[in-house]
Parts: C-alpha cells; structure tokens; sequence
C-alpha cells in the first residue's frame, strides 16, 4: 500500500534512518560542513572548496544548497 499524503508528510519524522556522520561512508563531519557552508558565504570558489574538501562540485552544490546535510 503507498502511502497517502497524511503519512508522506509525516514519514521523517517516523523513520529513524542514519544521517551525516552516522553514515559509515561519510567523508565529512558536521563540524567540516558548517566550515565549509561558511566558506561558501564568504564568497570562496566551489571549485576550490571541493579540491579543500576532496569532493565534487556537484557534491559541495548539494551541501551549500541543503539538499543534503540538511539537519547540519
């Protein structure tokens, strides 16, 4: 059965699923994320962050953007 829109809306907030460092793959941690969203705002190149970093352009896109690392 799918879900309704009731039960979509709430489907965070009732999964418990691993986020962030949490993750065994994870290259960075929260502490790299919000130092990296702070060079991000100070106007610092993404390509250079993500030569700093290790990561792609599009992976350092996402992260800036929120679309991932969202609860950071």
């Amino acid at each position: 059965m799918k879900p309704g829109p009731k039960r979509k809306a709430d489907m965070p907030a009732r999964i418990n699923y691993a986020r962030g460092e949490a993750i065994g793959s994870a290259i960075l941690t929260a502490s790299n994320v919000k130092h990296l969203r702070q060079l991000a705002s100070e106007g610092h190149n993404r390509r250079d962050l993500a030569k700093r970093f290790g990561m792609s352009l599009s992976t350092i896109d996402r992260i800036i953007k929120r679309r991932t690392w969202k609860h950071v």
